[in-house]
């Protein structure tokens, strides 16, 4: 990915400041991504219960 090439790249020359605002960085990255592959997992989640049961 991209974002993991910056990453790396940002890694290469760090100092404790920029240690932390990476960090919150990557943290929101993260919860932008939490929250929307929870909102699809509930949406899949839900559209498989309101189908026929097939947990086998």
């Amino acid at each position: 990915m991209v974002l993991s090439g910056i990453v790396l790249l940002s890694f290469s020359e760090l100092s404790a400041e920029n240690v932390v605002f990476v960090i919150f960085g990557l943290l929101a990255i993260s919860i932008m991504f939490a929250f929307q592959f929870r909102d699809h997992l509930i949406v899949s989640i839900e559209s498989e219960d309101s189908g026929s049961d097939n947990n086998g």
